[in-house]
C-alpha cells in the first residue's frame, strides 16, 4: 500500500440517510438497510479545516467519516487548468488514472479499520473495480464479479488478474458496488478542492452517467457550507442527448441536468485533445457544456489510460534508477532525471512506474513548494506495496 496512516476523520456520530424512502439509520451503511436504496452519510461535527501539508484528499479529514486506519496512494489534489472558455479539473492525474480512487481510498480505509476481510467481492464497473483492487492490496483478497462480459474493458480485466484479483461471472447481490455512501464521501472531495483553490467559476459541470458523481459534488458543497466554508457554486450535470436523467438526480434539488448533443461532445473531445488532455466522451460533453454556460469548471473523470502491470526485464535504465534511489534514499522522478542525465525524463517515469509495480520501489506523496510531489524509496521487507 502506498501510504497507510493512523486513524483520521473529523466527524462524530454518523447516520445513514436513504434518498429513496427517507429512512435514517445509525452508523455507516453502504445502502439503505431498509429498502436497499441509495444513501448518503450525515456526519456530526464536520468543520472546514484544511490540512495543507497533506498531499492527498485527506487534507479534508475533518469533513470525512472517522477511520482508525487511513489507506491512501496520494489521491486527490488534482490540477485545474484553463482550456478555451472553461476550466477543467483533471481527475486522470489520480494514482490509477481515475476519479474512482477517491472513493476507493475511503472504502479501503473503512474496510482496513474494521480489521480487513478475507475476501472482498467487487462488482465490475469500468475504472472502479481496478481502483478498489489496487487500494485493497495487502488488506483483503479481491474477487471481481462481472455481470455482463460484453461490457468489460479487456485490458482492465487482464490488469486485474495480473494484480492478483480473482474474476468470476454473474452477480450474487452481495458485491461492493460503485454506488454507495462511502463512494459519495470520497468523491465529494472534488468539490472541496474547488472551494479551496477558488478558481473564477460559478458552476461545477459534471459528467453524469449514473448521477453518483453529481450527487457527490452537490453533497460536498452542502457539507462545506454547513462546515463554515464560503460556498457560492452551482452544480450542472451533463448527459448525452437521449440518454435520460439518472434516477438519483431526480431525488435531489440543486443539480441542473442538461442534454448535450453528441456532436458538441466530440467537438469538446477534440478541443481537449489539442490541449493535451485525453478524455472520454461524457467528460468532453461536460467540458462543452461548461463552455456553453460560461464561468464553468468541468470535471474530467479519467484519462483513458489504463495503468499497466509491468514485468521486470533486464534494463540498464531500471537498474540505474533502482541504484540511484538506494543511494539518494528518497527521490522524485525529476530528482532522478537530474542525477541520471543520460536518460530522458519520460524514460525515468516509465522506469519508476515499472519498479513500483514490481514491488522494488515504494512511493508516497509530499508537499514541495505548495505542490504535491510523488517520491520513491526502496521497499523494505514487510512493507505494504
Amino acid at each position: 500500500m502506498g501510504a497507510d496512516h493512523p486513524g483520521s476523520g473529523g466527524g462524530g456520530r454518523v447516520d445513514t440517510v436513504c434518498m429513496a424512502c427517507g429512512e435514517r439509520s445509525p452508523g455507516v451503511h453502504l445502502r439503505c438497510p431498509r429498502c436497499g436504496g441509495p444513501a448518503i452519510l450525515e456526519i456530526e461535527g464536520i468543520r472546514w479545516d484544511v490540512r495543507r501539508d497533506v498531499p492527498s484528499m485527506w487534507r479534508y479529514e475533518s469533513m470525512l467519516p472517522a477511520v482508525r486506519r487511513r489507506v491512501s496512494l496520494g489521491e486527490g489534489v488534482t490540477p485545474i487548468r484553463r482550456v478555451g472558455d472553461a476550466h477543467v479539473k483533471l481527475e486522470g492525474r489520480n494514482p490509477t488514472g481515475s476519479y474512482a480512487d477517491r472513493a476507493s481510498s475511503v472504502m479501503a480505509s473503512h474496510i482496513a479499520s474494521e480489521g480487513g476481510r478475507g475476501e472482498v467481492a467487487v462488482e465490475y464497473s469500468e475504472d472502479f473495480a481496478y481502483s478498489v483492487a489496487r487500494y485493497l492490496r495487502g488488506i483483503s483478497d479481491v474477487e471481481v464479479a462481472i455481470p455482463d462480459p460484453s461490457r468489460v474493458d479487456p485490458q482492465e480485466v487482464v490488469a486485474l488478474v495480473e494484480m492478483g484479483a480473482r474474476v468470476r461471472f454473474g452477480r450474487t447481490g452481495r458485491e461492493l458496488g460503485y454506488a454507495n455512501s462511502l463512494s459519495v464521501e470520497g468523491l465529494k472531495t472534488i468539490a472541496l478542492e474547488v472551494i479551496e483553490k477558488s478558481p473564477r467559476v460559478e458552476r461545477i459541470v459534471v459528467p453524469a452517467e449514473t448521477g453518483l458523481l453529481a450527487l457527490s459534488i452537490w453533497k460536498g458543497l452542502r457539507d462545506a457550507e454547513e462546515a463554515g466554508a464560503g460556498v457560492d457554486l452551482e452544480v450542472d450535470a451533463a448527459i448525452l442527448r437521449g440518454s435520460g436523467t439518472p434516477d438519483v438526480l431526480s431525488r435531489i434539488g440543486g443539480v441542473s441536468v442538461h442534454e448535450v448533443d453528441p456532436e458538441d461532445a466530440v467537438r469538446g473531445l477534440v478541443e481537449l485533445a489539442r490541449a493535451g488532455i485525453r478524455a472520454k466522451v461524457l467528460s468532453a460533453a461536460a467540458f462543452a457544456l461548461a463552455e456553453e454556460l460560461g464561468r464553468g469548471l468541468a470535471v474530467v473523470t479519467a484519462s483513458q489510460r489504463r495503468p499497466q502491470v509491468h514485468r521486470r526485464g533486464e534494463s540498464a535504465l531500471m537498474a540505474d534508477v533502482a541504484r540511484a534511489v538506494g543511494e539518494m534514499g528518497e527521490a522524485s522522478a525529476y530528482d532522478l532525471w537530474r542525477e541520471l542525465r543520460r536518460y530522458t525524463l519520460r524514460g525515468i517515469y516509465k522506469a519508476v512506474e515499472a519498479l513500483e509495480a514490481e514491488g522494488e520501489l515504494c512511493a508516497r506523496h509530499v508537499v514541495r513548494g505548495g505542490r504535491k510531489v510523488r517520491v520513491y524509496s526502496r521497499c523494505v521487507d514487510g512493507e505494504d506495496k
